[in-house]
């Protein structure tokens, strides 16, 4: 639906802004220190930060706790007791 929709166009366009900052920061980098690797170590610690971050969201869009015990069942939109 709609939320889907969002969410797509939200990670392509974070995907795009990465495709144009990263080069200027590698060439920043290299231009700085003349090594790419602080630039590889630094893209390493943006993508743990980013996994670390998606792991601590625990809301739904409704601001309500989405708990480990409740699943949501595609074809009737009700919740149902994971067992």
């Amino acid at each position: 639906g709609p939320a889907a929709a969002g969410a797509v166009g939200l990670i392509n366009s974070c995907g795009n802004l990465g495709g144009w900052v990263g080069p200027y920061m590698m060439g920043f980098i290299k231009t700085a220190t003349g090594d790419f690797a602080l630039g590889y170590y630094l893209m390493a610690v943006f993508m743990l930060v980013a996994g670390l971050t998606v792991l601590t969201v625990k809301y739904t869009l409704t601001g309500k706790v989405k708990t480990a015990q409740e699943a949501e069942l595609p074809e009737t939109g009700k919740l149902q007791q994971v067992v």
